[in-house]
C-alpha cells in the first residue's frame, strides 16, 4: 500500500492524473487482467460521493460465462480522482489511459526507477494482486477477497495471495 500512494503522489505532482486514477483504481478494484484496465473507458464508471462501480464490459470471464461483470469502488481517494481525471477527457467513451499500454507499462517502470525498486520488478498486474494481498492483510475474508477479485476458483487465489504475501517477506 505505500508504494500504491508513494506513485500516486508522484503522478499527481507531475499532473498524470490518468496514470494516477488508473493506478488506484486497479489495486482497490483488483483488476488483476492489464488488459481489462488499459481498455477501461469512462462510460464504464458510475461514480457517486460514497460509492461507485466500475462495470467491466469485456472481461475475458464475462465473455465466456455471458455476463457483465462489476467491481464496487469504496476508496475515497479513487472516488476523488475519477471524476478529475473525467474533466479532462472529451468523451465518457474515451479509455481512462488514452496511450497504448505499452505506454503504461513504461511509465510503471518508470516510476519504479525513481522509487528506487525496480527490484521489485512490479508489472501492471501486481497492482491487483496488491490489493488482493493488502485487504487479506487487513483481516478481509478470503470468501470476500475471491469475489471482489472476480475469481473463480480458490485455488487461483491462493497462488495469487500467497505469491503476494511471499514477496512481502523477501522484500520486507
Amino acid at each position: 500500500m505505500p508504494i500504491v500512494c508513494a506513485v500516486i503522489a508522484r503522478a499527481l505532482e507531475l499532473d498524470e492524473l490518468a496514470f494516477a486514477a488508473l493506478i488506484a483504481l486497479s489495486f482497490h478494484c483488483m483488476l488483476l487482467r492489464t488488459g481489462e484496465a488499459l481498455a477501461l473507458q469512462f462510460k464504464a464508471l458510475e461514480l457517486g460521493d460514497e460509492v461507485g462501480v466500475c462495470s467491466l464490459y469485456s472481461s475475458k470471464s464475462g465473455l465466456r460465462t455471458g455476463s457483465e461483470e462489476a467491481v464496487s469502488i469504496r476508496d475515497p481517494l479513487v472516488l476523488d480522482l475519477l471524476p478529475l481525471t473525467l474533466v479532462e477527457c472529451q468523451f465518457r467513451g474515451q479509455r481512462l489511459w488514452p496511450h497504448s499500454s505499452q505506454s503504461f507499462r513504461n511509465r510503471l517502470k518508470a516510476y519504479m526507477r525513481f522509487f528506487r525498486i525496480s527490484h521489485l520488478n512490479m508489472k501492471p498486474y501486481s497492482l491487483g494482486r496488491g490489493g488482493a494481498t493488502w485487504l487479506l492483510q487487513q483481516g478481509v475474508p478470503l470468501d470476500v477477497i475471491l469475489v471482489r477479485g472476480r475469481w473463480k476458483s480458490l485455488g487461483v487465489a491462493r497462488l495469487y495471495l500467497e505469491d503476494g504475501l511471499g514477496k512481502l517477506r523477501s522484500y520486507g
